[in-house]
């Protein structure tokens, strides 16, 4: 499950990063907003995967270790 929800962070993180770069380098001021509104919602799926991890996964973990 761990493994799982870092492949998922990391996803999320590099496609907001795509729609970053991408907004940052088109010239249609429409666009450009939809693709800067689309690394939002990425970055918010990203931070409730973190917080999803952090919260129920890591103490488990570090549960296991003690």
């Amino acid at each position: 499950m761990k493994d799982l929800f870092e492949i998922l962070m990391e996803r999320e993180k590099s496609v907001a990063e795509v729609y970053t770069y991408l907004a940052e380098h088109v010239e249609d001021s429409n666009v450009r907003e939809t693709l800067k509104k689309l690394a939002e919602i990425e970055e918010g799926h990203y931070r409730r995967l973190k917080e999803i991890y952090d919260g129920i996964l890591q103490p488990n973990i570090n549960e296991a270790l003690s």
